[in-house]
């Protein structure tokens, strides 16, 4: 988890910190998180708070394995489904479920996190009972970006699909393969900016291929 005392004091201490009081319209908000428990939410006026995040039994469809979950922090609503991240190989390397919660509207939502079991030593992630049996009708896939051992995906998603927050614009900055903590918004700003132009990049060469 992170460790920065006077960060996770301000989180204890600024109850009111949490996604829903956060949504003033559709201003970019970001919720950072990675296969080892280190989750930040990084509101719109640059407000950050650590996401508390431990293993649990998953509450959706196909499964109700222990995962890693990361509390979500009561967004007034989410829309419920899986995001598959596609690796290098062209095979799913992670599963990014979003349940909701139990309590209406965004009560006890949760970004639960299964990656492939391969590393060594195994990421928290690293799930030894494989993915779950069965999914959201819903899904997203995307394809990650960056060098293998620290690559992952930007994703804002769109109404409808998964993680979307109604009447806010909420960026998911999911790093893959990584046993360091979420950096700090600075550096997260600029991974956004870089893994935007990685796709970029990516969209005109195809645009060329399809040209040439």
């Amino acid at each position: 988890m992170l460790t920065n005392p006077r960060r996770f004091a301000l989180a204890l201490v600024s109850g009111c910190a949490i996604f829903g009081l956060h949504i003033g319209g559709a201003t970019a908000q970001t919720v950072a998180v990675d296969e080892n428990c280190h989750g930040l939410f990084t509101a719109t006026d640059g407000t950050t708070t650590p996401l508390p995040c431990t293993l649990l039994p998953d509450t959706g469809p196909g499964t109700n394995k222990p995962a890693v979950t990361y509390d979500l922090l009561n967004p007034p609503a989410i829309i419920d489904g899986d995001v598959f991240l596609i690796d290098g190989d062209s095979s799913v390397s992670e599963v990014i479920r979003f349940n909701p919660g139990p309590g209406g509207g965004g009560t006890g939502s949760t970004l639960v996190f299964y990656s492939d079991f391969g590393d060594s030593p195994p990421d928290l992630a690293d799930n030894a009972l494989g993915f779950p049996a069965a999914f959201y009708a819903n899904p997203v896939t995307l394809q990650e970006v960056g060098a293998e051992g620290s690559n992952g995906v930007s994703y804002t998603p769109n109404a409808g699909q998964p993680g979307f927050v109604a009447g806010a614009a909420v960026t998911y900055l999911i790093t893959s393969d990584s046993a360091v903590a979420v950096p700090e918004p600075g550096s997260l700003a600029l991974l956004a900016i870089a893994v935007g132009l990685l796709g970029l990049g990516r969209r005109r060469q195809e645009a060329r291929g399809l040209s040439a």
